[in-house]
């Protein structure tokens, strides 16, 4: 082959990749797919790590500073992940270190939850938003003597199973003298699977068995003027981001779901709920459930439709257990609008749905006051 022929080989086969780029991008603007595109950083200087008990945890005593617009289908590019860089404290949960000591007058409550109670967001860069944070200065507002110090424990994708382990080794030990729980959407998609088993053994990875191949991806260089590449560098060499790529990778695949189960496993599955009663009543702590509010907004979608299906079930088990027991509850479900006002995509709360939360909870916790 001809220098000239090996020129114009080269030359068509950048000609074919842009055009095959243009069609790329217009396909990812229809389908509203979004593509990270930033340098990844040291593997090392993350903020996840492996866990025995756990599919995953965060890393203690370490930041979240990698800054982004967060594509929320049904707000996109308002808000960034967050303002300032976001601690993770010495109980590896989001905010400033939990001391084991409790001031006398305090009154401690812990938030117990996945992403929705984790998630912190700021559509400013100056103003974090999560609805811990906002509670607090909610119960704080009154001016009485009693000082509420009110302590964020989501940690995002975990199910109900792994906040009720970390409770019960890890959060147990402050000695809370509330517990909000808001969970149960993180579990709905593996009773879809047709080897559920309520240990998750057979339907959830841990990241552990992943960590290999998000180190490996930290090699492969950045191009982001080409998003088809990254793209597919993305989709083979994840990130280890949360949200974006372990979920996707410790979790079933969409095409591994039954959508013609009825969600016989998950209208018999309350033992998490009913244990966690069991310990507010021995270690004596105000427990208060709250329903987990979903927002089927893309009824196109089969899979959206389906896990709208179960969260009803769940919500209905809340609804039964703290009925049945007495328990405090916050019917938040039926109570917040299903509307962008409140929801950035099917579950996360946008700045006035965390207000509207945690003003419910409020009034929860002081009513009884």
């Amino acid at each position: 082959m001809s220098i000239m022929e090996y020129i114009y080989l080269v030359v068509g086969c950048g000609i074919a990749l842009f055009i095959f780029e243009i069609f790329f991008r217009i396909w990812v603007e229809k389908k509203n797919i979004f593509i990270n595109c930033a340098a990844r950083g040291n593997w090392n200087k993350t903020y996840m790590e492996a866990h025995p008990f756990l599919s995953f945890a965060y890393k203690k005593n370490t930041h979240i500073d990698n800054q982004k617009r967060i594509p929320y289908p049904l707000n996109p590019g308002k808000y960034f992940s967050h303002a300032a860089p976001v601690k993770i404290n010495n109980c590896g949960h989001i905010g400033d270190d939990f001391s084991l000591r409790k001031e006398k007058g305090n009154i401690r409550v812990l938030c117990l939850g996945d992403s929705v109670t984790a998630n912190v967001i700021s559509s400013d860069r100056i103003i974090n938003h999560s609805y811990p944070t906002k509670l607090n200065k909610l119960l704080n507002a009154h001016g009485g003597k009693e000082r509420y110090e009110v302590f964020n424990c989501g940690v995002t994708g975990w199910t109900c199973q792994e906040i009720y382990i970390n409770f019960c080794l890890n959060l147990i030990q402050l000695n809370p003298d509330i517990v909000i729980f808001y969970a149960g959407f993180n579990d709905v998609q593996f009773h879809l699977h047709k080897m559920y088993t309520s240990d998750l053994r057979y339907v959830r990875k841990g990241l552990d068995g992943v960590l290999d191949l998000i180190k490996v991806g930290y090699w492969v260089p950045s191009l982001p003027f080409f998003k088809l590449y990254e793209y597919m560098r993305n989709l083979y060499f994840p990130r280890g981001n949360v949200r974006d790529d372990i979920l996707k990778m410790i979790n079933p695949s969409h095409s591994m779901l039954d959508y013609s189960s009825g969600y016989e496993t998950l209208r018999k599955e309350t033992a998490i709920f009913e244990h966690l009663v069991a310990m507010s009543e021995h270690y004596k702590f105000r427990l208060i459930f709250s329903t987990y509010a979903f927002y089927n907004w893309n009824r196109d979608s089969e899979y959206q439709s389906k896990i709208a299906e179960g969260m009803e079930i769940q919500n209905d088990n809340i609804r039964k257990v703290a009925s049945t027991h007495k328990v405090e509850l916050v019917d938040f479900d039926k109570s917040v609008n299903k509307d962008s006002t409140y929801f950035l995509d099917c579950v996360h709360l946008t700045p006035k749905g965390m207000h509207k939360l945690s003003h419910h909870l409020r009034e929860e916790i002081c009513n009884d006051d």
